[in-house]
């Protein structure tokens, strides 16, 4: 699925080439802002939204991200989640910004039908599972699909707040993964079924978890 996405971004960034002659953010901006839209621009900008989307598990890409966060070791679902999505997501807005010397971001309607289907399908699918890696996996998806609404909205602020939670989630998701590691090494399983009095047996992890989760779901301080 990498492999797809990575292929996917690489003819968007040929056909940018092709236009503009350069690839430095610099030099595509100021050719850019000087002369016609180029009918490639448009293909390179869906191209990379596909791309991007794949990397950053957006609807309907997603599929590989649950089995994988699953199957992984938590510190690898640790890394994943704190770092290659959230990398992607940040590349996908330095690459638009970009393009958007040429096109209005807000005629890419399809951005902000993604942002709210990837938050209304992955929390209402988080309910129906009963693992805490595969529910914390979806969780990731819904939070993408948060930043991706200061995307469609493209201005300074929802911008900013989009980069400001992809950091926030970023570090705050590492932690839950590193809990959910520690829980399920001790426990044996990752079942929810399973964890019941886990505060008294686990005081540190459940502590963190929780301290975790209140921070993804924006709970003030």
């Amino acid at each position: 699925m990498s492999s797809a996405g990575s292929i996917t971004i690489l003819f968007a960034l040929t056909f940018i080439y092709a236009v503009t002659g350069a690839f430095s953010f610099q030099e595509v901006a100021s050719v850019l802002k000087n002369t016609h839209l180029n009918p490639l621009i448009y293909l390179a900008m869906i191209l990379l939204l596909i791309g991007f989307g794949i990397k950053i598990a957006v609807f309907p890409f997603h599929t590989w991200l649950p089995d994988v966060y699953l199957a992984a070791p938590s510190s690898v679902s640790a890394f994943m989640s704190g770092i290659v999505t959230v990398t992607g997501l940040y590349a996908m807005i330095q690459a638009f910004f970009v393009l958007s010397y040429a096109i209005d971001i807000h005629s890419i309607w399809v951005i902000s039908i993604l942002s709210v289907v990837n938050t209304f399908f992955s929390n209402i699918t988080v309910l129906l599972q009963d693992d805490l890696k595969r529910m914390l996996a979806y969780s990731s998806i819904a939070h993408i699909g948060y930043m991706l609404i200061g995307v469609s909205i493209w201005t300074v602020s929802s911008l900013t707040a989009s980069i400001i939670h992809l950091f926030n989630h970023a570090f705050m998701k590492s932690v839950a993964f590193f809990c959910a590691g520690a829980i399920t090494y001790q426990l044996g399983s990752g079942n929810l079924n399973e964890m019941y009095g886990l505060g008294r047996k686990m005081p540190l992890a459940a502590s963190a978890l929780i301290i975790s989760l209140l921070s993804l779901i924006g709970m003030p301080l």
